[in-house]
């Protein structure tokens, strides 16, 4: 499997805060079948500040090393969950954030519960500058959560959606839960991820959440959002259906 959503890398935002907390998440993921995590702070400058590409891409390195000393084989790559607000279009223009494993795949997130006007705008601006957006665990916003026909808007729009191993475990609220169920068997899903933060969380529940998965789609269609199409992204290929 390839994780495209954690949150792996260390004292950069809400996620592992220290170098060996990472290394403990790479190992659990590793144990729970990943091959390949996208490591993806938060581009969010209103939560958690912005730095420097610089700093996430020589943590990686540095993880990365650390995790061939130890002798645990997962690949690592770059990535952002970039929020999108005001200055979005010119934190695009600039390539202030980094895309999914330099492709061209974004991962985006919205305000939880407050639906924007402009999040439309923002989105045509990232398919016209040639980008595709993947929108983050969309079963968590209240607002699809409390019309879950709204999600079609987004899809019809263009964008993927990303949901989380967690979700399908209750690890959110029931509302999650239930609009993950909606969304998997919509078969609207095109990507499911860990969205990792912690070690002893979710990868060490992934084969339990997978189990929960299997009851709401096909076993062929679980390898397609977990191995398939996360390959599209590290490929840099074309992405024609969910």
């Amino acid at each position: 499997m390839i994780d495209i959503h954690s949150h792996i890398l260390f004292n950069l935002d809400d996620g592992a805060p220290d170098i060996e907390s990472s290394i403990a998440m790479a190992n659990e993921a590793y144990s729970s079948g990943f091959t390949d995590i996208i490591c993806t702070p938060h581009f969010n400058k209103f939560h958690f500040g912005q730095f420097p590409k610089e700093e996430a891409t020589n943590k990686l390195q540095l993880l990365q090393q650390k995790l061939q000393d130890f002798n645990c084989p997962i690949r690592l790559h770059l990535g952002n969950e970039v929020y999108l607000a005001d200055s979005f279009e010119d934190a695009l223009a600039n390539n202030t954030f980094f895309t999914l494993a330099n492709s061209k795949y974004i991962l985006i997130e919205f305000s939880m519960s407050i639906e924007y006007n402009m999040m439309e705008n923002i989105i045509f601006s990232i398919i016209s500058s040639g980008k595709i957006p993947i929108l983050a665990h969309p079963e968590r916003y209240t607002y699809i959560q409390d019309n879950k026909k709204k999600i079609y808007e987004y899809v019809d729009m263009g964008v993927l959606l990303q949901t989380n191993f967690g979700s399908i475990l209750g690890m959110y609220n029931s509302k999650a839960k239930n609009t993950i169920k909606f969304l998997l068997k919509e078969h609207l899903v095109s990507f499911i991820a860990s969205d990792a933060h912690r070690p002893s969380h979710i990868y060490n529940n992934i084969n339990l959440a997978k189990n929960k998965i299997l009851k709401k789609i096909s076993n062929e269609d679980f390898i397609k959002i977990t191995c398939d199409n996360p390959k599209k992204i590290l490929l840099n290929e074309d992405f024609f259906s969910s």
